[in-house]
This record gives structure tokens, sequence and C-alpha cells, in this order.
């Protein structure tokens, strides 16, 4: 009996190891594929990792988990874009706690090489909003969960090594980017109250809030030991150390989170008061540990953050600042930096933005032997943003060189003067008060040079002179090179105080002149790709989308003798380009070019900046076909084999497209329509002739002169659709019509007739097979006559299309031999008539060419009107969206609060977004009159010619 018990409980042993052993090995498949499956159903992302591993046999009691290569992809607005991204994860917990679920007892939390990303656009959109609607859980009024077990997760230690942590907030305006990020903290999570243990240390942290980057690439560690109250969630500092390079910051008080709100009482302190301490801040000083630098000089920062943070309320804080006989000095220089005197203060009592005020009360240095002389102070930056600012300086940049390192190869000459100041409220200059509001400066440049090893060039300002008044800032002259370049710029910014007081849209007008402007100097040599290999990364940087801004209304009168750009030689360029609403436009442009003139106004627009777009209308005379496919790519996309072709063209045209990440033009979007005229064409080796010729044996398709033409021509479908035209090759004549694709390949249709006397000693032998065609065809044995009639088609590559030649009347299907026959009598029975009536077909040819000719007329006209209707629009859905910008403007300037501001904000976009879409309706509707009147007038064209063609 005693045996059986034991043989019993010796059985249940082994089964049980067994199962530890085997069920995570069993079942780990199978449990892999179904939490993927419940994670990717759940959430508006894709989920995925590489592998995982559950194991009971070593750690036993304990569970252990470990996760590797998992990532978060997110969808929607931010396909595409990885959330987050975890290269090793595992944990340890408590297998008997997880099976009675009332507490999770976790040993160890680790995550190894972690990314995260989130990213907030300013309509709130965040791309952490991942999860799908479904059913909530049931929660009672305080929105607890209705178990009768209170949980609770009682965990001992976590670590997180080498993260990258990236926040980026439009709403708010907040940037931070933490790289290099390990934290660790340990504590017993099981008490309510306890010593929460920990120490981070980031190898780079950037924190930019509203275009100014606060902190910038600094290396920081902090070791802090948090009293926890996990009643009230409060943690208050006990022993901490904050380092910023080499700045010690001490912190003191506690922050808490009892709801949804926090609250705040903390104080900062630096604990190293050196002015060095401030100067390691500066990265690239940091990375050279201030090595080879003397450094004097006190600093003194105190700062606090108190109160409620709440939907409507933001705490108090302050700041105080302060440099006292600052000095710096390489060892390896003359002179120095010396007499730094810094005395900044910033204060908010309240929390509430308008009640900000910042006191630069000084701030002055020696810079060797020069002086820098500089205070400011800004009060009410809401409501009635003021300012009193005073800027004093003289320096030679020849003596740059005595106080501070110059990179080997640099050089700098020439004198800079400004004195300016500024004091008033930002009403005054809205209301043109400008009595009230004091302004006046002088900031000028003489003879300056810069050069660089980096550059194949040198910069040059010969002399500059600029003036500011409350209602403008002036530039009276700017002159200088840059390389070969030269300048002569003047002009004036008439909204600069108010636009740095309220960031309101900067406006300003220059005119610019130049000699010559060689753009491929500017530019520098292309890099050369040195390997294959290159991080995603660095090829979107390489190819991002240029945004034009918002803030700015420029426009550049422009007026450029000679200008170089790539293969290109410009001369006599004249235009204005603006730049408005992110929109950079042209208008009443005009240059020489390629041996003839051309004239274009369009714009490149950002407003949508992931879907750029282009709209442009182009008016060319007498281009060079050699010169344009050699420097005008898109032109050898748009007319594949142009290259076999000289002589000059003109065209008149319009298109609008969307741009690629690589700013090339979406060939799927783009639309427009136009006329191309050629004067002294000659083809010679055509691929596409070529084959004709060889098929017809008709030699002299191999090198002919185009008699000038008239070609109507349009995108659409990602083609260009070229519409019926004639032309004439020597004797031979041919009608012609098809499309050209982005693609290289082309689809032409053509019927071409030749002059029996046209293929000379290879007459008789083409006659004969053309003849014998039409036996086989007929059954019969039909005469031919003077004239062989052929269609052609050709598709496929340009350079190597397929071409089939056919006997015209002759290639269809379905017709029977007898009405084959009836053709083949009626044609001959017309060439009969052609040779009787010479002189009524003389006749005839003349009302064709001035029914040709009155049809031109009707394009042209159609197609000026169909422009104004599309102008017309396109200035009425401006008007639209002027107004609505204007009604949301007014919205988001009645919200005074916080709160009010989301509010506003949501408002008024809604108001934007009605208004755009009033805009667009009305562009499209004016778009689809000009495509009416345009295809009205090619009907009546089309007509006018079929009529006389009929006589």
């Amino acid at each position: 009996m005693m045996k059986k018990v034991l043989y019993s409980l010796l059985g249940l042993i082994v089964l049980l190891l067994l199962t530890i052993i085997l069920i995570p090995v069993l079942f780990k498949d199978k449990i892999n594929d179904e939490i993927k499956l419940a994670i990717n159903d759940n959430v508006n992302a894709d989920v995925n990792w590489e592998s995982f591993d559950l194991s009971l046999i070593s750690t036993f009691p304990n569970l252990k988990f470990e996760l590797n290569d998992f990532a978060v992809k997110t969808q929607g607005v931010f396909a595409g874009d990885t959330l987050t991204s975890i290269k090793h994860l595992n944990f340890e917990m408590d297998l008997m706690s997880a099976i009675s679920g009332s507490q999770i007892k976790i040993k160890s939390i680790d995550l190894i090489d972690p990314f995260f990303k989130i990213v907030v656009l300013p309509d709130s959109t965040a791309n952490y909003d991942i999860a799908k609607s479904g059913e909530e859980t049931e929660t009672d009024v305080e929105g607890k969960t209705t178990d009768s077990e209170p949980f609770k997760l009682l965990l001992k230690s976590y670590k997180i090594q080498n993260a990258r942590v990236i926040y980026d907030d439009a709403t708010t305006f907040t940037y931070l980017d933490m790289n290099g990020l390990t934290h660790e903290g340990n504590g017993d999570f099981s008490l309510d109250n306890f010593l929460l243990n920990t120490n981070t240390t980031i190898n780079s942290l950037t924190v930019i809030y509203e275009d100014i980057p606060y902190i910038n690439k600094v290396k920081t560690e902090l070791k802090a030991d948090l009293e926890a109250d996990m009643n009230t969630f409060k943690f208050t500092f006990k022993e901490n150390h904050l380092a910023l390079n080499n700045l010690g910051v001490g912190i003191n008080g506690y922050f808490a989170m009892p709801g949804d709100d926090m609250d705040f009482d903390m104080s900062f302190k630096a604990d190293n008061g050196t002015f060095g301490a401030l100067l390691s801040l500066i990265p690239s000083i940091y990375a050279s540990d201030m090595a080879g630098m003397d450094v004097k000089g006190d600093f003194t920062l105190d700062a606090y953050f108190k109160g409620p943070m709440t939907d409507n309320r933001f705490p108090s804080y302050g700041l105080d600042l302060k440099i006292n006989d600052g000095f710096f000095q390489y060892t390896d220089l003359p002179k120095a930096i010396s007499d730094i005197q810094v005395d900044f203060t910033m204060d908010n009592a309240t929390g509430i933005n308008d009640d900000l005020v910042m006191n630069l009360n000084r701030a002055y240095a020696l810079l060797g032997d020069y002086v820098l002389d500089a205070k400011m102070v800004i009060k009410n930056p809401e409501t009635d943003p003021f300012i009193d600012a005073k800027l004093m300086t003289q320096l030679d940049l020849s003596k740059l060189g005595d106080f501070m390192e110059v990179e080997d190869g640099e050089k700098y000459q020439g004198n800079i003067t400004a004195n300016v100041s500024a004091a008033g409220k930002l009403s005054d200059l809205e209301n043109e008060n400008y009595e009230a509001f004091k302004a006046e400066g002088v900031i000028t440049i003489l003879n300056m040079l810069y050069g660089s090893k980096d550059l194949d060039y040198e910069v040059e300002i010969s002399s500059a002179y600029a003036y500011l008044k409350p209602e403008l800032f002036q530039l009276t002259s700017f002159e200088g090179k840059i390389g070969k370049s030269d300048f002569s710029v003047d002009g004036q910014i008439d909204n600069l105080l108010a636009y740095m007081m309220s960031k309101d849209t900067l406006v300003g007008s220059f005119n610019f002149n130049s000699n010559l402007f060689d753009v491929n100097e500017l530019a520098g040599e292309e890099e050369e790709v040195v390997t294959e290999e290159s991080s995603t990364e660095e090829e979107e940087v390489a190819y991002e989308v240029i945004e034009v801004p918002g803030d700015v209304n420029f426009i550049l009168k422009s007026n450029i003798q000679k200008m170089v750009y790539d293969e290109m030689v410009i001369e006599q360029f004249k235009g204005n380009l603006g730049v408005k609403d992110h929109r950079l436009y042209f208008d009443n442009t005009q240059m020489k070019m390629m041996g003839g003139t051309l004239a274009l106004r369009g714009s490149y627009d950002t407003k949508n900046v992931k879907k750029p777009h282009i709209a442009f209308f182009m008016k060319v005379d007498e281009f060079d076909i050699q010169k344009s496919h050699e420097q005008i790519p898109m032109l050898g996309e748009m007319l594949p084999g142009s290259k076999n072709f000289s002589g000059k063209y003109s065209t008149d045209f319009s298109m609008v497209s969307d741009l690629l990440p690589n700013l090339d033009p979406d060939y799927n979007t783009l639309a427009g329509s136009g006329v191309l005229e050629t004067k002294g064409v000659k083809v010679s080796n055509h691929p596409t002739f070529n084959k004709i010729a060889e098929k017809t044996k008709y030699d002299k398709l191999k090198s002919f002169d185009l008699k000038d033409l008239m070609i109507q021509f349009q995108f659409k479908d990602g083609k260009v659709l070229v519409s019926p035209f004639d032309m004439k090759m020597g004797p031979a004549k041919a009608t012609i019509s098809g499309e050209n694709r982005f693609d290289q390949t082309i689809k032409y249709d053509m019927d071409l007739a030749v002059p029996r006397t046209a293929f000379g000693a290879a007459a008789d032998a083409a006659v004969s097979q053309f003849a014998s065609q039409i036996s086989n065809l007929t059954g019969q044995n039909v005469p031919i006559g003077n004239t062989l009639k052929f269609k052609v088609v050709a598709e496929g590559p340009y350079d190597n299309p397929n071409v089939s030649v056919k006997p015209a009347g002759f290639e269809g299907e379905g017709s029977s031999v007898k009405e084959q026959v009836q053709e083949l009598v009626e044609e001959k029975i017309e060439e009969v008539k052609e040779q009787v009536q010479e002189e009524v077909d003389k006749k005839k040819q003349e009302a064709i060419e001035k029914a040709r000719k009155q049809a031109d007329k009707i394009m042209a006209d159609a197609r000026k009107t169909a422009d104004r209707a599309i102008e017309l629009s396109k200035k009425t859905a401006n008007d639209t969206r002027a107004e609505g910008n204007k009604k949301a403007d007014e919205i988001e300037s009645q919200a005074k609060t916080p709160i009010q501001k989301v509010a506003a904000k949501k408002a008024a976009d809604k108001v934007r977004e009605e208004s755009e879409k009033k805009a667009k309706a009305i562009e499209d509707k004016g778009k689809k009159e000009a495509e009416g009147i345009m295809s009205e007038a090619q009907k009546k064209a089309d007509q006018l010619i079929a009529e006389a063609e009929k006589q």
C-alpha cells in the first residue's frame, strides 16, 4: 500500500515536471499565433515580433517571458510609421499570482534598445490612438472595475536600456528627443509608502518649444530617490542630483497625480555655480571637454514650478539666471571674451500666459576689444505684447581669430556696426500709431568677406545699409558677390517688429539685380556615393520636400542678365518671384534660353507638404529641339525619341501635377493641354520611322525634312495624348495620332500614302508585294494605282517599337471579300477623279487650308476663354479661402483661456476646412467649364475642317 502511494506521488511529480518542461515547447507556436491575431484584431496597427519564448523550468516557480524584435507600425494618416519597436523584452512573474489574478507579482521587467515615437498633429490626431472601438469595461461611478477584489501589481524592479524616445506635439509646439536613454528603478510596489530608487542617463537630450531649442543635444544624468505615497500618487524628492553636461542642479519638492490633474511644488538650484558649468551646455564646447580654455566667472540659477496643472490652469513658474564677471579664453589665442555680465529673470506668478514677464536686464561682453551690449523686456505676450529692447555692437571680422577659434582655411574680413532699439506695444504698430512706438537704428556692413575650405567660392558684401523704423525695416542697398555671381538688393519689410512680437505674417518686397548668377557654382558638385549601403533615413533626407513657409508674404522682383543652371544658359531673366501662404509663385517671368524665349507663370504649392503641387502656364517661342532634349530631362519623357529630331519648336501649354518625394511630377496626376508648332525640323534615324521604311521599302523615311506642323496635345491618365495631325515626308503624306507614355513607350496609328514613283528602283517589288496581298484577300487580280496606302501601327519602347504595316482597307476583321473589293474599286475611282479634276482639288485644298486657319483661331480664342474661366474660378476660390481664414482667425482671436483656445482652434479648423471644400468646388467647376469650352471649340473646329474636306 505504501509503495503504491510513493509511486503515485512520484508519478505526479514526474508529470508536473514534464508539464513544466513541455507546455512552453508544445504550445509556443500556437500561443504566439493566437496572441498576434488577438492584438492585431483589436488595434488599427500592424503588430509583429520575430520570436518569443516562455520558460518555467529555469525560473520555477516564476514564469519567464522573452520577446524579440517587437514592432508596432501605424496605419491611416501615419501609415508605415513606427510607433514603437523593442529589440528585446523580458520579464519574470510569479506564476501562481498570475493564476489567482488578484495580485500580479512581477519580479523584474527589462527593455533593451526600445524606440518610441509619439506624434500629435495640429488637429490633435495622435499616432498612439490605435485602439479599435469596442465594448467598454463596466465601471462604477468612480471609474473602478466592478470586480469584488482589488487588483494589485507588485513590481520589484524595472530597467530600460539604450532607448530612443521622440515626442512631437504640434498642439503644444513641443518637441522632445531623448537618445541613448537608460533608466532603472527598484522599490517595493506592494507597499502604500516606499522609497523608489531611480537612476537615469541620457546621452543626448533635446527640448524645443515653439521652434526655440532650450536644450540641444545635452548629456543628462539624474539620480533620484523618491518617497512614493501610492494612496495619493505623490512623489517627494529626497536624495537627488541632476547633471546637464557639467552643470549640476539640485531638486527639492514634490509632484503628485491624485486624479486626472497634477500638482507641483518644485524648486531647482544650480549646485555648481561656475561659468564653466554653464558653458558646458554648448555642445561644441562640451565635446572637447573645454580643453585648452581658461574659464572664470560665477553663475547662479534658481527656478521654481508650483501649483496645480489642470485642463484650464498651468502652474506658476519662474527663473533667475545671473552671470558675473564671466571670462573665457582659448589658451592659444591672444585675446578673450571677457567681462560677461548677464542678468535675466522670467516670472509668471499665475501660470496665465499673458502674465509672463521676461527681463534681460543686461547682456554685456567684451569680444576682444569690441563691445556687445543688449537688453530686453517683454510683457503681456498674448493680449498686447510690449517690448523694450536695445542692441549695440561694432565688430571687425578680421579680429575674430583673436578671441575665438577659426577653422583652418576660413577667412573673415569686414566691419559690422549695429545700433538699434525698439520700445512700445504691438497695438500701436497695428493701429499705425508710430509716434507712440519708438524704434530706430542703423545696421551697416562694409567690405565683408568670408571664405572656407568647404566652399569653392568666397562670399563678399561690399556694402549693406539697413534702417529700422517703427513702420518698416528698410534695406537701402545690399551689394556683393558670391563666387562669380554678383548681386544688388534693395527693398523693405513692412512689419518686422509686429512679426517678431506677434508672429504675424511677414510682409516685404525686394528688388534683385545681377549681371551673372551661376547656380552651378553655388550648388557645388554632387557628392559621389561611395557605397551602395545607405540608411532609409539618409535617403529620405536627400529627397525631402522643400516646404514653403506660411507666415511669409514676400515678392522678389528679379532682373538677371545671365544665369547658368546645370547645362542651361539663361539670359535677360526678368520676373517676379513670390512667397505666400506655403506657396512659391512666378509671375510675368520672361527669359531667353536654348535659342528662343520663354514666358512663364506658375506656382509650387506646399500647403499639403506630403503632396506638393505645381501649376504652370508656359509659352515657348522657337526653342532648339536638341538643346531642349539635352537640358530638360522631362522633355525626353514627354516626347520619346526627341533626340532624333533637329530644328525649332514653339509651344503654348498649361500643366498641373502633384509631386513625388523626390520632386519629380506624379505623372498619374498630371493634367493639361497645349499646342506644339515646329519650324525647319529634320528627322534622322528615328527607330519607328526606320522600321516603317524597312517594311514599306520607302528608305526616305530614315531621314527627311518635315513641313512646319501644328500639333494639339493633352496630358491625361499619365500619358501625352496627341490629336490627329497631317504631315508630309517628302512626297509621302501621313495622318498620325497616338500617345507618348512616361515610361518611354509609345502607341501611334498612321495612315501613310506614298506615290509609287517615290519608291525608285524598288517600286516594282513593292507594288508586286502589295498587289499579291490584295489578291490573296479578294481572290481576284485587282490593278494597283499610282499611290500606295498603308495602315501603320507602332507600339512599345520608343527605341525598339513593334511596327505593323498593312495595305490600307484590308487590315480589318469581319468584312467580306466583296466589301473589300468594293472599297478598293471606290478608292481607284477617287484616284481617277483626282487626276481629271486637278484644278478642283487645288481649290479644295485652299478651302481646307483656310478652314484649318479658322479652326486654329477658334481653338486659340477658346483657350483664352478657358484660361479666363480657370483664373476667375481660382480668384473666387482664393477669396472664399481668405474669407474662411478671416472668420477662423476671428474665432481664434476671441479665445483667451487655454480651454477656449483649444475649442476655438477646433472650430476655426472646421471653418477653414469648409471654406477649402467650397473653394475646391469652385475651382473644379472652373476647370469643368474650361474643359467644356475647349471640347465645344474642338467640335466646331473639326466640323469646319470636315465640311471643307467634303467640298
